[in-house]
């Protein structure tokens, strides 16, 4: 069945209202999962929000789902190296793909914000 476009933009509301709860851009956190939800704007907050030294780990469809035929729009499709740029500076732990149980492409995408300076 086909997503009800009133319930994604629901769900990004919700998310967007429980980000701001939890302190915006004053957040720090230690490590951040998103998994099978790709939702482009929030990649700036996390990248303010991971403390120094934190993690980011994505998992979700990739550009090649669409051999599959779903996901098949492609504002939920991650594109190759697009998380390496946005999160551009960060150890890349991990940036490739693996196969989920019906052959379908996930991303595997791990990175490590840079440690702050010693003072």
């Amino acid at each position: 069945p086909a997503m009800d476009p009133r319930a994604v933009a629901e769900a990004s509301a919700e998310l967007e209202r429980v980000v701001a709860e939890i302190g915006g851009s004053n957040a720090s956190l230690d490590i951040v999962v998103m998994a099978r939800y790709l939702y482009r704007p929030l990649w700036a907050w996390v990248a303010d929000a991971v403390a120094p030294g934190g993690f980011v780990i994505v998992h979700t469809f990739t550009w090649a789902c669409k051999a599959w035929g779903k996901p098949k729009r492609e504002k939920f499709l991650l594109r190759d190296g697009e998380l390496a740029a946005a999160f551009a500076g960060w150890e890349i732990w991990d940036d490739s793909a693996v196969a989920i149980s019906d052959g379908r492409p996930l991303s595997s995408f791990v990175a490590r914000k840079p440690s702050s300076s010693p003072s």
